[in-house]
């Protein structure tokens, strides 16, 4: 008997011809329904059992999952279907193929996928083929003991930014404050394409003298995106405290405090730039004692204040004058120059170590990957693909991505090279769910998850969207219980999307 698919798991099987992102909530039957995807297109048949298009060969979709486990699970699951396909039409001699296909066929983690284009293309970029990958606790080892020989030679050196980097992290006579700064910006950096180049920005950033200037950095913009989504988000939430305030049994005593700090918000969020939003910050009211209610109305609307509230605390709580912030970033300026100097030290003293043992980490090796694949960037800032990554990219009719809210800006672009998008082919299916994203530690960018959340829904949607929300893994009870919660704590600037009936 075969399986019973919600409408919305038929529209992921079924959906060809496009980017296409899913956003699959916990329990939702999002690896049957990715197999379940792979196997159909290869027998070119939707998820009612009717022919569609042409069939294509296992070893022409590239399927990159998180962990091996996973992988090695997925092959086994498609390997099970195969064979039973085979047995129910052993005259589909194209089924047999696949068969024989499926062990070459490309189902791995981004790191194997990596290492396969490294292998492949490795005098690109001159380094020895019979390089190893290290340990983790083999490469913890050089680095400190690289970072060691680095900070010997600036203490050495004893220039004055240097002491004064010094001066200003280390304490008790101990810089491992400094080296602990060191290794955290080599992690950052390394979560982009080119990592000096990061550094170099960096450096960049930390000249400003004008208030032109710092509305210029990427980085104040940021800010200024937090806290107008922060805000919003509170407007939102006060809106909603408001109307069950309304209601006939609802909380009435808060109807005033409410309304004062609507009327703080909205003001707050009508601030052009951080001068004018310092200008506008006051004080919320006390909440006080109120007349009996629905206790379970008044706990959720004085619960989802206080929330809101503490956000916007908090946020309101770095506002500075425009002025005061110019004179912190020159005072800043010598100590962060100097501790970005020292990382770039350690990052070059590094990169010549790995390169002499010819031992690197996967880091290394999704670095070596990019300079293979991408030929540098256009005026829009857009990556171009080389020749081997155009190479690459015809292997694959389709490119499908699993846990893509724990994908980092480097395995973005290298899974954007390797797909059709250059020769304006849509073939990207990327599935996963931002409130999952735990990774954070290792360069995983959500963002970029709800960023196509956005951008592929409405008129003008880049692709396609499909959301599954059904659960078949919890009982309602449990389900009823988390969803309480996180209504309460999860929003756009906590989680990355606001838990409503979509998130759910």
């Amino acid at each position: 008997m075969g399986i019973s698919w919600t409408d919305e798991q038929k529209s992921v099987i079924n959906s060809r011809h496009g980017n296409l992102l899913v956003s699959a909530a916990a329990g939702s039957g999002k690896t049957a329904v990715l197999v379940e995807r792979i196997l159909e297109m290869v027998m070119g048949i939707d998820a009612d059992g009717r022919k569609t298009e042409a069939k294509i060969d296992i070893d022409e979709v590239l399927v990159v999952t998180f962990t091996r486990a996973a992988a090695a699970q997925m092959k086994e699951k498609i390997a099970d279907k195969l064979e039973q396909a085979a047995e129910e039409h052993p005259e589909d001699e194209h089924i047999v193929k696949q068969l024989s296909l499926l062990p070459r066929a490309d189902i791995m983690t981004i790191d194997s996928f990596c290492l396969g284009i490294v292998k492949d293309y490795f005098q690109m970029i001159g380094i020895d083929s019979s390089f190893d990958i290290a340990d983790n606790a083999e490469m913890d080892l050089i680095k400190n003991d690289i970072l060691d020989e680095v900070l010997e030679q600036k203490y050495q050196e004893a220039s004055d930014e240097f002491i004064g980097l010094v001066d200003s992290f280390a304490r008790k006579e101990s810089d491992e404050k400094i080296r602990e700064l060191v290794y955290q910006i080599y992690r950052v950096a390394s979560g982009y394409p080119k990592p000096e180049r990061w550094i170099n920005e960096a450096e960049t950033a930390l000249e400003v003298s004008t208030k032109e200037e710092l509305y210029t950095l990427k980085w104040y913009r940021d800010y200024m995106q937090i806290v107008a989504d922060t805000l919003d988000s509170a407007i939102g939430q006060a809106e909603q405290c408001l109307e069950i305030a309304g209601e006939a049994d609802g909380p009435a005593g808060y109807d005033p405090i409410i309304r004062l700090d609507l009327e703080l918000l909205r003001n707050l969020r009508q601030a052009e730039d951080m001068d004018e939003a310092y200008k506008r910050v006051s004080k919320f009211s006390n909440l006080k004692r109120i007349a009996a209610c629905d206790p379970e109305k008044q706990q959720y609307v004085k619960t989802t204040m206080q929330t809101y509230r503490g956000s916007v605390k908090d946020m309101m709580a770095l506002f500075r004058p425009t002025g005061v912030i110019l004179a912190e970033c020159a005072m800043m300026k010598g100590p962060l120059s100097a501790l970005l100097s020292l990382t770039r030290s350690y990052m070059e003293r590094l990169k010549e170590e790995k390169l002499d043992r010819n031992l690197y980490e996967f880091r290394d090796i999704s670095e070596f990957a990019y300079d293979i694949l991408c030929a540098g960037t256009d005026e829009n800032g857009c990556v171009i693909p080389s020749e081997a990554g155009k190479t690459v990219a015809r292997r694959y009719r389709e490119i499908l991505i699993d846990e893509y809210q724990d994908s980092n800006l480097v395995q973005e672009i290298l899974m954007q090279n390797v797909s059709g998008w250059v020769n304006d082919r849509k073939n990207i299916f990327m599935v996963g769910d931002v409130k999952q994203s735990i990774y954070r530690f290792r360069n995983a960018c959500p963002e970029l998850f709800v960023e196509k959340m956005d951008a592929y829904h409405g008129e003008q949607a880049a692709g396609h969207r499909i959301d599954l929300h059904y659960n078949f893994r919890s009982r309602d009870t449990v389900l009823q219980s988390c969803n309480q919660v996180f209504e309460d704590v999860m929003h756009r600037d906590i989680g990355g999307v606001e838990y409503d009936l979509d998130a759910r």
